[in-house]
């Protein structure tokens, strides 16, 4: 039996290029969905750079501090970057009363 475009994308077998785009952008941070679905031409929103820039950050960070790693300083190597961890959430966690009045701004 041959299905309508409805009833394909309702099954999820609907294949159009266009369909397959809008359900990839759905699935995208918020902001960036508003910004993807203005169009090619349109200026990237600030909230969408910044959110791949973290991204890009991290994957690099991480790739630098695996080198770091060996088995026989594991629990050295473990102990930094929890500690690390530890003070910078303690450090975030002191600021946020600032950065909540900066950011009603």
């Amino acid at each position: 039996a041959v299905r309508g475009n409805s009833e394909r994308a309702a099954a999820g077998t609907d294949r159009h290029p266009a369909r397959l785009h809008d359900r990839r952008a759905a699935a995208l941070p918020g902001r960036v969905v508003a910004r993807h679905q203005a169009g090619a031409g349109s200026l990237p929103h600030p909230d969408g750079a910044l959110f791949f820039l973290s991204v890009a950050l991290g994957t690099a960070l991480s790739g630098t501090l695996a080198g770091y790693y060996s088995e026989d300083n594991e629990v050295l190597y473990f102990g930094v970057l929890g500690a690390i961890a530890i003070v910078l959430g303690a450090a975030l966690l002191a600021l946020a009363p600032m950065l909540r009045r900066l950011m009603a701004a």
